[in-house]
C-alpha cells in the first residue's frame, strides 16, 4: 500500500504547485471566512458543479476527481484573468495498476483565445461562471479553508479569484480519505477532493467531494 502522495505528486508533474515560494510578492490578501453549508445546488444556479482541469499548450489537460463532458465548453484562466475557451473532443482515463481511475486526460478545441503560451497557473473550469478577470490566485498559506474537518486535515489544491480582490469566490482542497469520503489518518488508499463556492452572503458552500480512490 501506498500512502497518499498523488495529489502531489499530480501536481508536480503537472506543475501545478501553489505554494508559498511561487507566490512571493503575487498575492497579499486571501480568503474569506465564513458558515460553511452543505447543499445540493441545481445547474441553474451560477454555472452548475464545478470541475477543474490543468491545461496544456497542446489543447490536451489532466482533469482529476470528476471529468467534463464529452463536447463540454470550458473557459480557461491564467494569473491574471481569462485567456480562451475550449469545448472538449476526447476523454480517456487514467488507471492506476488496481483498476482505479486516478484521473483523466482529456483533448480540446480552441473556440476562442489562445491555450499555447499556457503554463502551471493556468486552468481550464468546467460548469463555473467565469468572468473576463478570473484568475489564478497562489496559495501562500493564507488561503482560509472553509471546511469542518478540522485544522492540518485538508490541503489547498487551488483557489480563483472572479473580481480582482485576491481573494477566491472557488476553493478547491484535498484530504486523505477512505471510500466513503471519511478522513483516513493512515493516508493511503485515496484522496477526496472538495470544491467549495462563495455565496452572495459572503461564506462558501460546499458543493462536492470527489471521492478519488488508488493503489
Amino acid at each position: 500500500m501506498l500512502k497518499l502522495v498523488l495529489p502531489i505528486a499530480a501536481l508536480l508533474l503537472g506543475g501545478v504547485v501553489l505554494d508559498g515560494d511561487a507566490s512571493a510578492g503575487k498575492t497579499k490578501k486571501v480568503g474569506k471566512r465564513g458558515k460553511v453549508v452543505r447543499v445540493e445546488r441545481g445547474r441553474s444556479e451560477r454555472a452548475g458543479i464545478p470541475r477543474w482541469c490543468q491545461i496544456r499548450p497542446d489543447g490536451s489537460a489532466s482533469c482529476y476527481g470528476k471529468a467534463p463532458d464529452m463536447g463540454q465548453v470550458g473557459n480557461v484562466v491564467d494569473e491574471i484573468g481569462k485567456k480562451a475557451k475550449v469545448r472538449v473532443t476526447g476523454i480517456t482515463p487514467s488507471v492506476d495498476s488496481c483498476g482505479n481511475t486516478i484521473s483523466w486526460e482529456i483533448t480540446t478545441e480552441t473556440l476562442d483565445g489562445d491555450v499555447s503560451q499556457s503554463n502551471y497557473a493556468w486552468a481550464a473550469l468546467f460548469d463555473y461562471k467565469t468572468t473576463a478577470t478570473t484568475r489564478t490566485i497562489y496559495n501562500n498559506g493564507q488561503i482560509a479553508i472553509p471546511g469542518t474537518r478540522g485544522p492540518g486535515i485538508e490541503s489547498v489544491w487551488s483557489a480563483f479569484d472572479d473580481d480582482q480582490d485576491d481573494q477566491p469566490e472557488l476553493i478547491i482542497t484535498y484530504y486523505s480519505c477512505d471510500a466513503t469520503g471519511a478522513v483516513n489518518p493512515q493516508g493511503y488508499g485515496g484522496y477526496c477532493m472538495v470544491y467549495y463556492q462563495e455565496t452572495a452572503s459572503g461564506g462558501f458552500v460546499e458543493q462536492r467531494v470527489d471521492n478519488v480512490r488508488s493503489c
